[in-house]
């Protein structure tokens, strides 16, 4: 079924009929829909009231814009809760298409700047706003990253989907945490797709002597 439903969104989004995509469901729903719904390109409203929208969501929204909006009381009929909140989420997703459509029109009469990726953590902060500041003043946008293991994920999603045409990685520190088994790590696939499209990449060391983990008990003994 999320299979079909991935396609039908695909042709539909293909054919231009698709302005916004809107589902509710448990914990099986919100797989099937999610899955489908996050093969639109980000930009495109997706919503889904979900009743694990509180809990660990990254198996549903990965590196895409998804949003899942809690639905608190669990999916069956309509009550005083649920109404609002479908109500809620109706206007919400209403107002993000018309926006997007507004925003669609203003865009169509502006040229489109090159777009370069940047990964940021901590220690790369002060790097990252003078390098921004640089390639803004000649006309790049930049879109920056956060180091964190999707961060990562995130830019190369967007460079597989063509939004950025070059890539600053400042900030490899996600690679430290796939070696060790760091809280915070990319995986094996880190940099495939920025190679495979050939688009400029600039690659550093940014952060890399460091490691991240979680509460003290869970730090390796070799670490402490």
């Amino acid at each position: 079924m999320s299979k079909a439903l991935e396609y039908f969104i695909k042709k539909a989004q293909a054919d231009g009929v698709v302005a916004g995509a809107i589902g509710l469901g448990g914990t099986g729903g919100t797989s099937l829909l999610s899955s489908a719904f996050i093969s639109l390109p980000i930009g495109v409203p997706k919503l889904i009231i979900s009743t694990v929208a509180s809990g660990q969501t990254e198996p549903y929204v990965g590196t895409s814009d998804l949003i899942l909006f809690p639905s608190v009381v669990d999916i069956c009929g309509i009550d005083s809760v649920s109404r609002v909140v479908l109500s809620n989420t109706g206007a919400a997703l209403a107002g993000m298409v018309i926006g997007r459509l507004e925003k669609f029109q203003d865009s169509c009469s502006k040229g489109k700047k090159s777009t370069v990726g940047i990964t940021m953590f901590g220690v790369t902060t002060p790097c990252v706003h003078a390098v921004k500041e640089g390639l803004q003043k000649q006309g790049f946008e930049t879109l920056i990253f956060h180091a964190i293991g999707v961060g990562g994920k995130a830019l190369e999603s967007l460079v597989r989907e063509g939004y950025i045409q070059g890539v600053l990685d400042i900030t490899t520190t996600e690679v430290a945490d796939y070696v060790v088994g760091g809280v915070m790590a990319c995986d094996s696939s880190r940099f495939d797709i920025i190679t495979e499209k050939k688009i400029p990449l600039v690659l550093n060391v940014g952060a890399l002597d460091m490691v991240n983990f979680g509460p003290k008990d869970t730090i390796p003994s070799n670490f402490q």
